[in-house]
Formats: C-alpha cells, structure tokens, sequence
C-alpha cells in the first residue's frame, strides 16, 4: 500500500490528519508507505511502515523541499524523487490517494511504479464547499475533479450524501463511501464527571470552525447566559487556539458538546468523538450534516443563535435530555467504528 497525504497521519488534531490516521491503520497487516507532500509550507516527508508492525512503529525521514505547484501539477520531476526515495524494487498493489489536489501527481506516480489500483479519497465534495465559501478556486476545482477522477479505480467520500452529490456533479460510477471512524470505548465517560461547560473541539485554523466559534461566542452565549439561572463556563479546544494530545479531559469535564458550524462539508469528527465518549451535542444542521442525526434524537439541532442558546440550556438543565442524547449517540456511532470503517476502506481498495 501506498497513502499520498498532504498532512502527516495523526490520531488527534486536524480532520483530515485523523482520517489519514484510520487510513493508516485500515492496513497494519500489510507494508505500508507514507508519502506526506504538504500543498502549504511544511516538509515533506516519507514514512513507512513494515509489515506486521503497528502505524505507531513506523518511522519517517524528511524529503528534499518540494514546490507546492510541483504537487499540484503533477510534475514528472517530482515523481522521479519520490520513485528514486522508495525502498528499490519496492511496487505497491495498490495506491490512495488524499485529496483531489493531490490527484495529479498521484496517478503519475501510480504509473511509474506500474500500479493499476488506485483510489482517490475526496473525502467530501470540494467544488460545494468552496462555493459555499464564496472561493474563486470553485471552478478550478471542478475542472480538475472531472479530468482526474475517471481515472482511479475507486473515489471515496465520507458520506451517502456527499457521494450522491458527486454522482450528481460529475456522473461518476466508481464511487464508495468510506465514513469517518473513531475508536468507541466499551464504556462511555461517566456524565456525572460533567461540570457546567460548554466544550467547542475544532481545528481553529480553518476558516468554517473559526466563523462558528464567533457565531459560538457574539451570537448565541449572550443570549445563553440571559436564560440561565447559573452560570457556565465555554471551552474552545484544537489547533490555533490551544491543541492537546489527549482531549478526554476536555470531553469528561464538558456537559454539552456545541457544534455551531454555518458552512463547510464532510462529517464532523468532533460530532462521532463526542458520541463515543457519551457526550451530549448541540449542532447546527451542517455540523451534523451526513450522520444521520434525527433533530431531538441523536443532538439538539439548531441553526438560529436564540434557538441554538436555549438547545445548551435545556440540556444544562435537564440531566435527563442530557442522557437521553447520549445514549442515542452511542447507538449512531457504531456505524463508525474503526473496524468497521476501515473494513470499508479496504473493501474500496481491494475491490474487483
């Protein structure tokens, strides 16, 4: 196996650091290369795991510094480093590939090492994300999507809704979803460790998490502190703001989970882990967007700040609610457990 990743796998932090970590580990059996090409800044690197060793055992040593436009681009020259730096002899059955800027250097890759199964992980659809921000790059993206997918074997994405929305945009048939996955406990946190916190889990240096931090802290706590009789305290935790290996402490002190995202695609990783850990959460519609969720049922789903202060009230207030959600979660989030999504990972690569 070969993972082409523009971020190094990690089991904490950036989203899209945890799904290259459950695509790591989706293949611990088996020899495992890492080629991490940052689009932005970072070094590139290569990791590799051998066979029968576990991901955390892998190693990794740097890469000469490459230009992001060489990655994007799919630059033959850059190809040539990247066979020239793999163990000698060395063929892959199999590449998957990160992200749909990646894609162009790939397939070039794919070829030189005369591997015919490849996989392209969209994770979600980017082209309805970026007009959803308003971005320029829309149509860039849209023009390479539809000239790069045809060409894997196999596209994943991190949902049914964002894979019909793919199907739609492009009439692709070689589509599989492949979810977003979290090791679940045996047995959740105890809900009466929970103090009087309102936690925010995000990575903050992504424009959508940081516009509903705002909309978290100017909108909505105003008016929450108005309705409730005690006080409580918020919480905002993850890259930018103030990142931490272990976020159980974060997610044991909190008694409501908030989810206050207006914009962006894919499903939330901060939604499954609170889920996991017995959690209660509080989302607006696109923060649960592709899991599932029946407003009332799984979270409390609000998208207007006077409704989603009192959503956090009634579960500060009402232990019951509060227990009520979390059992429900936990049913939601055995669909997305590890085994199970990293079962679907190899089923999408290793099909016939």
């Amino acid at each position: 196996m070969l993972l082409l990743t523009p971020i190094a796998p990690r089991p904490t932090g950036n989203g899209l650091a945890m799904r290259a970590w459950r695509h790591a580990n989706a293949f611990d059996d088996d020899e495992l290369v890492v080629v991490v090409l940052p689009v932005a800044g970072a070094s590139s690197q290569l990791w590799w795991k051998a066979a029968g060793r576990s991901v955390a055992a892998g190693t990794s040593r740097p890469l000469a510094p490459i230009h992001p436009d060489a990655v994007r681009s799919g630059d033959p020259s850059l190809t040539q480093t990247l066979v020239g730096a793999l163990p000698g002899g060395w063929r892959p059955d199999a590449v998957v590939v990160f992200r749909s800027y990646m894609a162009p250097v790939g397939l070039t890759l794919a070829r030189r090492l005369h591997c015919s199964r490849t996989v392209l992980d969209l994770d979600d659809d980017d082209v309805a994300v970026l007009e959803s921000l308003g971005s320029p790059e829309a149509p860039a993206f849209e023009r390479l999507v539809r000239s790069v997918a045809p060409q894997f074997s196999a596209v994943t994405l991190a949902s049914q809704g964002e894979a019909d929305s793919v199907v739609a945009r492009y009439g692709l048939t070689n589509i599989a979803v492949v979810p977003n996955g979290v090791d679940v406990p045996d047995t959740p946190l105890d809900y009466g460790d929970s103090s009087r916190t309102v936690a925010m889990v995000g990575n903050f240096t992504y424009a959508p998490n940081l516009r509903g931090a705002a909309f978290l802290r100017d909108a909505v706590w105003p008016q929450l502190t108005a309705i409730l009789e005690e006080p409580c305290a918020l919480r905002l935790v993850g890259p930018g703001i103030g990142e931490l290996d272990d976020l159980e402490p974060i997610y044991r002190a909190a008694a409501v989970m908030a989810v206050p995202l207006l914009e962006g695609g894919g499903t939330r990783l901060k939604v499954l882990e609170a889920w996991a850990l017995g959690r209660p959460v509080v989302s607006t519609t696109v923060g649960v967007r592709g899991l599932g969720v029946v407003p009332g049922r799984e979270a409390l789903v609000a998208d207007e700040p006077a409704a989603f202060a009192r959503a956090l009230a009634d579960v500060l207030a009402e232990p019951q609610l509060a227990l009520a959600l979390v059992e429900a979660g936990r049913r939601a989030v055995q669909a997305h457990r590890a085994e199970r999504v990293e079962a679907a990972l190899r089923a999408a690569v290793f099909a016939p």
